[in-house]
This record gives C-alpha cells, structure tokens and sequence, in this order.
C-alpha cells in the first residue's frame, strides 16, 4: 500500500510538472515586445517613442526629418506582426499618409529593441529603443 501512495504521488507530480510546463510563453505570442519603448535618441528634447498592445496593435509618436533640416512630429497608429524573431509593424501617421512607414524590430535582450525602416518614409532610418 505504501509503495502504492509513492507511485501515485510521484505520477501527480509528473503530471503536474508537465502541466506548467505547457502554460509556458506561446512561441507564437507577442511576448516580451508588449510595453512602451523609447528611443534611445534625443531630437531636440523629445524622444521617438512608440506603445505594444498584446494584439500588436498600439501608438507612437516620432519626429521626421524633411529635406535635412524640416523636423515634423507625427502621432502614428501602429499594426504588427511577428515573423519569426522580427516584428514588422506598420506605422500610419494619424495627420498625413505622406509619413507613413514600416519598421522591422528584433529584440536585443528584453529591455532593448533593434528597429530599422523598411518602407516608406523612414526607409533605412534604424533605432534603438530601451523599454521603460
């Protein structure tokens, strides 16, 4: 009987083990990119910063450079998506399409984000952003 017990307590182990190891992080969630980041740049006082909802939507402000010497600051909507270990995230300026862009992230730790433009108007523009 009591090697009875040992088994059954040692099998309610295993299964619960098992359990919490399937409530783990989803490969496929967003993960740690979920928060506010700001960049690590200082553009006259202000910083590039953008927000992360788990549904990777969410909102940023960013300062755009025209013609070199032209800064505009735009309030941007943001939609995303994970692909891979990137995050692409479409950014529609809320006062004009003409600043639209899209930017490619990848995190560097969790508290650090790479982004880089890879359509529109920050084409090639690259950031880093510390998580706040």
């Amino acid at each position: 009987m009591k090697l009875l017990n040992v088994c059954l307590v040692a099998c309610v182990s295993i299964v619960f083990c098992l359990g919490l190891t399937a409530c783990g992080d989803d490969d496929d969630g967003p993960g740690p990119i979920v928060g506010e980041w700001e960049d690590e740049e200082d553009y006259y006082g202000w910083h590039d910063w953008f927000e992360v909802e788990s549904d990777l939507t969410g909102e940023g402000e960013f300062w755009v450079f025209v013609d070199g010497d032209t800064v505009v600051y735009c309030e941007y909507d943001l939609e995303g998506e994970k692909d891979g270990d990137k995050f692409v995230f479409d950014a529609e300026c809320d006062d004009s399409s003409d600043f639209d862009f899209e930017m490619e992230c990848e995190l560097d730790g969790p508290d650090e984000l790479e982004c880089e433009g890879t359509d529109g108007w920050m084409d090639n523009w690259e950031w880093t952003f510390e998580k706040q």
